[in-house]
């Protein structure tokens, strides 16, 4: 990596390109074939991505669903533990810290 980020540098040098500049406007600057194959290859890279950007997304949203969804569930199945409870000091504190395992099949 160290080796490739010290060619990609004197590349930008010898297309006096400024240190800032991203790859797609440095690859834009380069001759035939490895031009075309350098922008082919960030198109590519580009597309997974965002696609992985989509995936993580859609992770994410059902991943704080399904916990919206058992807290809602766990409240109303124990309403002990519903609400905030504040300690002496006035920080919030959980109602109770007892374990639970939770059967999904039931």
């Amino acid at each position: 990596e160290e080796q490739r980020n010290l060619v990609y540098i004197e590349l930008k040098k010898l297309l006096n390109k400024k240190s800032d500049d991203g790859f797609y406007s440095v690859a834009l600057h380069l001759e035939g074939d490895c031009r075309e194959r350098c922008l082919s290859s960030y198109r590519k890279m580009k597309v997974a991505l965002l696609r992985m950007q989509g995936i993580t997304i859609g992770i994410d949203q059902y991943v704080k669903t399904v916990g919206d969804t058992t807290r809602s569930v766990l409240d109303e199945v124990f309403p002990h533990r519903r609400g905030d409870i504040y300690s002496k000091s006035g920080n919030k504190k959980p109602a109770q810290n007892d374990p639970m395992v939770l059967n999904k099949q039931l």
